[in-house]
C-alpha cells in the first residue's frame, strides 16, 4: 500500500473494520505495476471510515434496542414463530353450533323429566350438573355473537348532519357506549327502526333555530344516542330536547280514527298514550310535532322491536323533548320461563316479566266498572284469567273450578303496567329454546311470541306478556 498516512494511523483505520481483530503494518518497496493494481487513495480509505461509521451506529442501535423494555404483546413467540390468538369463523358455522346446543338444550329437558319421574337422586345430582355446564356453554357461545353497536351507530353522524343542514337546524349528536356489545341477530335488524326514530327527531322533534330561540333554548338542539347493558338486556335511547308529544292532540286524532273511544281515552296513562302513535296507519304529521309525520314505519319499528323480544317505552314533556327507550334480550334463542296450565293447555311465560307467584282467595277478587281487581300490595291491579282472554270460559265457569281452592295467580308486568294473570296450575320454572311460530301465526303475534318444546316432546306456545 502506498500512502503518505502513518503506520499507526494505518492501524487505527483498519481496525475500525469489527471483523478484523489485530493488524500488523510493515514498511517495504513497491513497484509502479503494484502501485498501479493496489493503489489506495485516500477517497477510498475514507469510505472505508464512513461505512465503519454507519456499522458502528447500527450496533449501538442494536444495543439501545436490546436493553429497552419489551412490548407487552410482541405477537412472538421464543423461537420468533408469530403466536396466532385469533381466528375467522363464519357466522353460518357459529349458527349451527347454537342449533345445535338449543337441541341438546332439549334433550337434556327430556332427560330431566325421566330423571324426577323414576327420583333418582344421583341422576338429577348430574343433570344439575349438566345444567351449569349447559350455562357455561351458552354464555360462549352468546359472547362468540356478541358484535359492539358501534357498526350501526357509526352511520348517524353523517345523516344527522345531511339532515339537519337540509331542514336549515343546528343539531348536535351526541353518541356514548357505542362499545356496548349486542347480538349479531340484533346489529343486522336494529338498524332501519333508529334510523327511523332518529329522522323523526331531526324531523319534528328539533324546533328550528328561530322557534329555539323564542322558547329560550339553546339555538342548537340536541339528540343523545346512548347503548348500555341493564341486567340480562340491552338497552339503546334516544333523547332529544324539542317540542315534546302533544298528548291532547295524540288522543284527539286517534279518537278520530276510531282506534279508541272517549271514554277509554280518558282511563289511559301517559305511555299508552304515546303508545297509539304506533297504531299502523297512525299518521301524525298532523298531530304531533315530535314525529316526522309519514304516516307510515312508526308501527314497522314497533313490530321489529317486538319480533326481536324486546319492547319499546317512550316517556315526553310537552315543550322538553322525548325520549324512546328500547330494551332487547341479550340471548333471543333461550330463556328463563315459568311453565302453567290451564283447561289442560300448557304455556310458558318469560320469567323476566314476572314479579311474583301467589294465592289469594276468590273472595280478593272485586268487579270494578266491569273489571276484575286485584288489591296487590296496595296497589290496585286488573286480573285477568288465561282461559278467558283465549275465550275458552267466562270468568264464571273459569273461577267455578276452583271449588273453594286458593287461586294461583302470576303478577306479571309489561311496559306499561302489572296485572294479575289466573292459572289453573304453576307447573314451576324452565329453561327453553324460542322458536319462531312464523308468518302463519302472525294474528296470534299479540298472545304469543313464539313455541317451545318441552322435554316430553309437546309443543307449548309462550305467552306474550305486552299483548295478553
Amino acid at each position: 500500500m502506498d500512502t503518505d498516512q502513518s503506520e499507526e494511523e494505518l492501524k487505527q483505520v483498519v481496525l475500525h473494520v469489527s471483523e478484523i481483530e489485530k493488524v500488523e503494518v510493515k514498511q517495504g518497496h513497491t513497484s509502479k505495476e503494484v502501485v498501479s493494481e493496489k493503489l489506495v487513495t485516500q477517497e477510498v480509505v475514507q469510505e472505508v471510515i464512513q461505512a465503519d461509521t454507519h456499522v458502528e451506529s447500527t450496533k449501538e442501535v442494536s444495543k439501545q434496542s436490546a436493553n429497552a423494555t419489551p412490548a407487552k404483546s410482541t405477537g412472538k413467540t421464543k423461537n420468533g414463530k408469530v403466536e396466532n390468538r385469533s381466528i375467522r369463523v363464519q357466522l353460518e358455522k357459529i349458527e349451527r353450533l347454537m342449533n345445535m346446543f338449543e337441541e341438546s338444550v332439549i334433550e337434556r329437558g327430556r332427560i330431566d323429566e325421566l330423571a324426577q319421574a323414576i327420583q333418582n337422586k344421583e341422576l338429577i345430582e348430574h343433570l344439575n350438573r349438566l345444567g351449569d355446564i349447559s350455562k357455561d356453554i351458552q354464555n360462549v357461545l352468546l359472547n362468540m355473537r356478541m358484535v359492539p353497536i358501534e357498526t350501526v351507530f357509526n352511520r348517524f353522524p353523517r345523516m344527522v348532519r345531511m339532515l339537519a343542514k337540509d331542514l336549515g337546524k343546528k343539531i348536535d349528536l351526541q353518541i356514548t357506549g357505542e362499545d356496548t356489545e349486542v347480538d349479531k341477530i340484533v346489529i343486522d335488524e336494529i338498524g332501519d327502526p333508529l334510523v327511523h326514530l332518529i329522522r323523526n327527531a331531526i324531523d319534528h322533534g328539533v324546533e328550528t333555530v328561530e322557534q329555539r330561540r323564542d322558547a329560550g333554548k339553546n339555538e342548537t338542539g340536541t339528540i343523545k344516542l346512548e347503548a348500555f347493558h341493564s341486567g340480562n338486556h340491552v338497552v339503546i335511547q334516544i333523547t332529544d330536547d324539542g317540542n315534546g308529544i302533544h298528548k291532547g292532540k295524540v288522543l284527539e286524532k286517534a279518537i278520530k280514527n276510531g282506534v279508541v273511544t272517549e271514554s277509554e281515552a280518558n282511563k289511559l296513562t301517559d305511555r299508552e298514550i304515546f303508545d297509539l302513535i304506533f297504531q299502523p296507519g297512525f299518521s301524525t304529521a298532523e298531530v304531533v310535532s315530535d314525529l316526522s309525520g309519514r304516516g307510515v314505519g312508526l308501527d314497522v319499528v314497533k313490530h321489529t322491536i317486538h319480533s326481536l323480544g324486546g319492547h319499546l317505552i317512550i316517556d315526553s314533556e310537552e315543550g322538553k323533548g322525548s325520549t324512546f327507550r328500547i330494551e332487547l334480550p341479550l340471548t333471543l334463542s333461550i330463556i328463563q320461563s315459568m311453565l302453567v296450565q290451564t283447561n289442560d293447555k300448557r304455556y310458558a311465560l318469560p320469567l323476566g316479566n314476572i314479579v311474583e307467584a301467589i294465592r289469594i282467595k276468590r273472595e280478593d277478587i272485586q268487579s270494578i266498572q266491569g273489571k276484575d281487581v286485584l288489591n296487590y300490595r296496595n296497589q290496585i291491579i286488573e286480573v285477568k284469567h288465561l282461559s278467558t282472554v283465549f275465550g275458552e270460559k267466562t270468568a264464571d265457569e273459569a273461577f267455578a273450578s276452583y271449588d273453594g281452592q286458593m287461586v294461583p295467580v302470576l303478577i306479571v308486568r309489561n311496559t306499561h303496567r302489572s296485572y294479575g294473570l289466573i292459572v289453573n296450575t304453576i307447573i314451576g320454572q324452565r329453561e327453553i329454546v324460542l322458536k319462531s311460530l312464523g308468518d302463519f301465526f302472525a294474528e296470534s303475534s299479540n298472545y304469543f311470541s313464539g313455541a317451545t318444546i318441552l322435554g316430553d316432546g309437546r309443543v307449548v306456545l309462550i305467552l306474550n306478556p305486552e299483548g295478553l
